[in-house]
């Protein structure tokens, strides 16, 4: 009898070791996951952070050509008396 108990209390152990790996392995590859959509969103935030600041530069050069020519009209233009 206690040969009995001492085989169903293995039995039990083993089988929650199953489970608990099973319970670990999925932790990690949810922890995975979590990582690797991190990772996506701070490369997509990079990237849009990026194009907004070229966007910026695009805006400031065509303001600054705008000026350019609006001097060049303005000295091409004739003095009023």
């Amino acid at each position: 009898m206690k040969k009995l108990f001492v085989l169903l209390f293995v039995a039990a152990a083993v089988t929650a070791c199953g489970d608990a790996s099973e319970l670990a392995s999925a932790v990690e590859k949810g922890a995975d996951q979590v990582q690797d959509a991190a990772n996506d969103a701070a490369d997509k935030g990079a990237d849009m952070a990026n194009d907004a600041a070229d966007a910026g530069a695009d805006a400031a050069a065509d303001a600054s050509d705008a000026a350019a020519d609006a001097a060049a009209d303005m000295d091409a233009a004739p003095e009023a008396e």
